[in-house]
């Protein structure tokens, strides 16, 4: 039994560690002349300058989806544009291809863009402004990064992004819970002897049960992080998973991210109750310390009180 419990912890910590990151994995990649790449997305990844003001060479921007839909425009409609591969010089110019195999050339002292262009339209513009060969377009990852937690973010979204946490946690959820089970056994009126022999059988299993709901819980809303894996589906679907991305900073936002952080609380709570009552007490029903009806109690206290509302308030930096 003990084997198969840290199998699982194991299972779950290695999956929390892989989705962990999914907040880290935007970022931003200085250039030149207080140009740079800002990823905000797997599909939402632009060129900007430091003075916002000049929208007109933000790449991609409204203006080159539309010009480009002139000759392909298909693919626009099927597909976000954003940039896949990016290269410059020392202080003027910046050259960038996208996921639609559009590439453009920016001017950064004249401020100038050019593109969208074709491959072809693309060394014709480099030969006429003379734009060194040795300025080569590189992948993104070939670059350093710049990468920051958001301004705001939700408590338990913490425990997503550091995933050992988890495991620190473990003694004061031990303590915790051990808390409430001496109070809850003192209110059943429960003798000494009895609150002994129950706390030895089952305190272990109930942190570990209470522990593991939550951390299933963290797995379950860290979902809508994929929300790349979900663009083929019905547009509804889609446009909901989206919206529900605002439960990682702040989930009142919109009514789907409430929504969906209603339904985590019951998920958890239905997790803790079910755990509690099928695994932590069985020993102790076995032994016939408490009945089937004072099992049940007991598993419901414990799902409510484990519930980590307080997680559930955003932090900012």
């Amino acid at each position: 039994m003990i084997k198969k419990n840290l199998k699982l912890i194991s299972v779950l910590l290695m999956g929390l560690i892989m989705v962990g990151c999914a907040g880290l994995g935007d970022y931003e990649i200085e250039l030149i002349n207080g140009y740079r790449v800002i990823r905000s997305s797997a599909e939402d990844i632009i060129i900007y300058p430091e003075d916002s003001d000049f929208d007109g060479i933000k790449i991609p921007s409204v203006d080159s989806e539309k010009e480009f839909k002139e000759f392909d425009e298909d693919k626009v409609d099927d597909e976000n544009e954003y940039v896949v591969q990016v290269g410059h010089d020392k202080n003027r110019y910046i050259v960038a291809k996208t996921n639609l195999n559009v590439y453009y050339i920016i001017d950064t002292k004249e401020v100038v863009k050019y593109g969208p262009l074709t491959n072809i339209e693309f060394d014709k513009e480099k030969n006429k402004l003379n734009i060194p060969s040795s300025i080569e377009l590189k992948d993104l990852d070939e670059y350093e990064q710049d990468h920051d937690l958001p301004e705001k973010i939700l408590l338990i979204e913490i425990f997503g992004i550091f995933p050992f946490l988890w495991v620190l946690v473990l003694p004061f959820n031990f303590i915790f819970n051990s808390i409430i089970l001496v109070i809850i056994l003192k209110v059943m009126k429960m003798n000494l002897k009895e609150i002994k022999n129950i706390y030895k059988l089952s305190s272990f299993k109930i942190c570990f049960s209470t522990w593991l709901s939550q951390l299933i819980g963290i797995v379950i809303m860290r979902i809508p992080m994929f929300i790349d894996d979900f663009e083929n589906l019905n547009k509804t679907i889609y446009f909901i998973i989206k919206e529900s991305l605002a439960i990682a900073t702040n989930p009142f936002d919109n009514i789907y991210s409430l929504i969906f952080l209603l339904m985590l609380i019951i998920i958890i709570g239905i997790m803790n109750y079910l755990f509690v009552y099928r695994f932590s007490l069985k020993e102790v029903y076995k032994n016939k310390y408490i009945d089937q009806k004072q099992i049940k109690k007991i598993a419901l206290l414990f799902a409510i009180f484990n519930i980590p509302y307080f997680l559930y308030f955003s932090i900012s930096f």
